[in-house]
C-alpha cells in the first residue's frame, strides 16, 4: 500500500486499497490502525475516531486477560506491541484520551523498561488533567488531584527510564527526558493526600496498636 501511497492518483489509490483490505479480512486489527492513519492524513478525523475504535474492540480485552487473567491471546486477535502503540500515538492525534492511555497503560505493563511507551502514558495523562484545569465547567477537584497525582508518578518513572537510555545511547532517549523534564515543570507538585485519607491512616495505625496492646 505504501507505493500506492506514492502513485498520482495516491489518496484515491490508498484509501481504495485500505477498503479492500478490510472488506477481505474484516478481523485483521493491523488494517485498523493503517486506515485510521489514512483517515486522519485525509482530515476525516470522526471517521478516523470510529476506525480506531472498533479496530481497538478486536484485541484490547484480549491482551487485558493475557495481562492480568494469563489468558493466551487467540491467534486471530495477536497484535504486536509496536502497533499498538501507533493506535495509541493515533489515539493521543484525535485527543480520544481514554483510548490513548488503557492503551498506554496496557502496554506499559508488557514493556516495563521502554522509555518512549511509559512517556506516552505520561503525556496522555498530562493533557487529560491540563484539559480538566482548563474546563470551568469542571468542577471535580478530587479527580483533578488523581490525575495529577498519577501524572507526576508516572512522569518520574519515564524520567528514571529516559535517563537509563540516554545512558545505552538509545535513539530520541534524550528528547523524551527534555520534554519529560518540561512537563514535570508545568504540572507542578502532586498535592497532598486529602486529610481525610491521612484520618483513615491514622485510625488504621490506632486501630493496629490497640490491637498488638491487646495481645
Amino acid at each position: 500500500m505504501t507505493d500506492l501511497c506514492q502513485e498520482k492518483d495516491a489518496q484515491s489509490n490508498c484509501e481504495a486499497a485500505v477498503k479492500m483490505s478490510l472488506q477481505e479480512d474484516s478481523t485483521n486489527a493491523g488494517a485498523f490502525i493503517v486506515a485510521t492513519s489514512f483517515l486522519i492524513s485525509s482530515s476525516k478525523f470522526d471517521e478516523a475516531k470510529k476506525m480506531l475504535s472498533d479496530g481497538k474492540k478486536l484485541w484490547y480485552e484480549k491482551y487485558e486477560d493475557f495481562i492480568y487473567e494469563k489468558v493466551e491471546v487467540p491467534e486471530e486477535n495477536r497484535i504486536d506491541s509496536e502497533k499498538r502503540m501507533n493506535a495509541c500515538r493515533y489515539a493521543i492525534e484525535l485527543e480520544m484520551w481514554d483510548d490513548a492511555l488503557q492503551i498506554a497503560r496496557q502496554v506499559a505493563e508488557e514493556e516495563v523498561e521502554d522509555c518512549e511507551t511509559r512517556y506516552f502514558l505520561a503525556y496522555g495523562l498530562f493533557r487529560r488533567w491540563k484539559e480538566m484545569v482548563e474546563d470551568k465547567n469542571f468542577t471535580n477537584q478530587e479527580e483533578i488531584n488523581d490525575y495529577k497525582r498519577d501524572c507526576y508518578e508516572e512522569a518520574n518513572e519515564t524520567l528514571r527510564l529516559a535517563e537509563e537510555a540516554v545512558k545505552k545511547r538509545e535513539q530520541g532517549a534524550r528528547e523524551i527526558q527534555e520534554e519529560v523534564r518540561q512537563m514535570l515543570e508545568d504540572l507542578g507538585p502532586p498535592p497532598e493526600p486529602e486529610a481525610e485519607d491521612q484520618m483513615d491512616d491514622e485510625n488504621e495505625e490506632e486501630w493496629e496498636t490497640d490491637e498488638e496492646m491487646n495481645e
